[in-house]
């Protein structure tokens, strides 16, 4: 709670810095304004005035909040993490764990919602499952690597009819070589509602069914809604960005679509 405190009073004593420095930049730019005003009202003449805006030097905060996923597992919000062995299951809210399953557990490293990780990194066999309610991933990293006869996904939603709902903020998952299916799966008819902001899903190349792949088929709903803002796929096979209706399946409603890149390459709204 304290470093929480602590990262929350330096992002906001930036921002102050950073209005002040603003603030002084436009009282100059008014001076000489009001200077050139006078000179042009007592008969002379200025040399034509500099419309360039002072820069922004607002700087989003480090950390969480960036604005950003985290860089990998060492990157410095994970510094106070302390490490705990999975799974973890719900109904539960964990904050700077490192949660790490032991070789062959093949359950998801957290489970059973609603649940919410900030600051967290999973690291094991099965990613964080999606099935109960509303869950949140807020300035995570996932990494997964199959193992044994079985597969497995950075993420999966699995529960038929669920409609549970996921949110992600400044997430990062790699998926390594393994015995993968794919970075982020949603199928099953679970109707699962997905909300990506700042989000990097890579490794796509290591899973038959890359980077991220949410199926629709008649009367098998996997993602009935979807949110993309800032988000990145490389390795990506499934769909559009990962969105695939097949055989005339209800579409996923799309609540936006801003700055989708996949494989490297924008993707425009597909309707």
């Amino acid at each position: 709670m304290a470093t929480e405190k602590q990262d929350e009073k330096l992002a906001t004593d930036a921002r102050l810095r950073a209005l002040e420095q603003k603030t002084a930049a436009h009282d100059t730019q008014l001076a000489d304004h009001e200077k050139r005003l006078d000179t042009l009202e007592a008969g002379g003449t200025t040399e034509p005035p500099d419309t360039e805006q002072p820069p922004d030097t607002e700087q989003p905060p480090s950390g969480g909040g960036s604005g950003t996923y985290p860089s990998g597992p060492n990157d410095p919000i994970f510094a106070n993490n302390t490490t705990v062995t999975g799974p973890v299951k719900g109904p539960t809210t964990i904050t700077q764990k490192t949660v790490k399953a032991p070789s062959g557990n093949n359950q998801p490293l957290i489970y059973e919602g609603p649940w919410t990780a900030k600051k967290c990194i999973f690291i094991g066999r099965e990613g964080p499952r999606l099935d109960h309610a509303e869950s949140l991933l807020e300035d995570c990293y996932i990494e997964c690597h199959g193992e044994g006869s079985d597969h497995a996904d950075g993420i999966q939603g699995y529960l038929p009819g669920s409609g549970a709902r996921l949110v992600l903020r400044r997430v990062r998952i790699k998926m390594v070589p393994g015995q993968n299916n794919c970075g982020f799966f949603m199928s099953d008819n679970g109707q699962f509602d997905i909300d990506m902001e700042d989000v990097l899903i890579e490794g796509g190349e290591h899973c038959p069914n890359g980077a991220i792949w949410m199926i629709n088929d008649p009367g098998d709903i996997g993602c009935r809604r979807v949110r993309y803002k800032n988000v990145e796929f490389r390795g990506c096979n499934r769909g559009t960005a990962g969105l695939e209706a097949r055989n005339g399946a209800l579409k996923a409603e799309i609540v936006e679509w801003t700055n989708v890149v996949s494989n490297g390459k924008q993707v425009a709204r597909p309707y």
